[in-house]
Parts: structure tokens; sequence; C-alpha cells
């Protein structure tokens, strides 16, 4: 049996984001800075302790506060609406 989780999670400090770590035009719409490795660690596994029924088939989002200094972070659940639509192309050509 598998189950599914999807996790959002913001700007995170790796090695291929160094370069734009201290950036402030980087991140000022979305967060005050870049997230340290183990800070997105700490978030993931406390939603992760949840029950497995609660998180089953969600969707999560990591919300950062305005804090610099201290990141002030949340989980908040995300509900998306799945609309379809044809593809033209897609309906006019055999695969």
């Amino acid at each position: 049996m598998a189950s599914c989780t999807c996790l959002m999670l913001p700007f995170v400090r790796t090695g291929m984001t160094e370069e734009y770590a201290n950036k402030p035009i980087v991140f000022e719409r979305w967060q005050p800075r870049m997230l340290e490795r183990f800070e997105a660690a700490r978030a993931v596994t406390r939603l992760l302790g949840q029950p497995a029924n609660e998180l089953d088939l969600g969707n999560y989002e990591l919300l950062v506060g305005e804090t610099p200094e201290a990141a002030q972070m949340r989980w908040a659940g995300v509900e998306l609406q799945v609309k379809e639509a044809n593809l033209g192309w897609s309906k006019s050509e055999k695969l």
C-alpha cells in the first residue's frame, strides 16, 4: 500500500543556491532570508511526526515569517482545485 504527501518548501540553502543566499533582492517578496538545511529538516520532521491518517494525500506548504534573524515557520495545508482541459494539439494528434 502506498500513500503520498506533497511538501512545498521555500528557498533552502544548498550548494546550488549559495550565490543567492545573501541577496535581499531575491527574498524581499517571498521570505526574509534563505532557510538553512537544518531548519527545513526540523520543520519536515515536525510535520511528519503527525499521525499518518492526517497527512495521507495532503499538500503542505512551509510558510516563513518576516523575522530575518530567526525565521518564524509554520505549516499550512493546501487544497488544490483540479480542472482538466483538453489540449487542442493533443486531441488532434495520435501519440
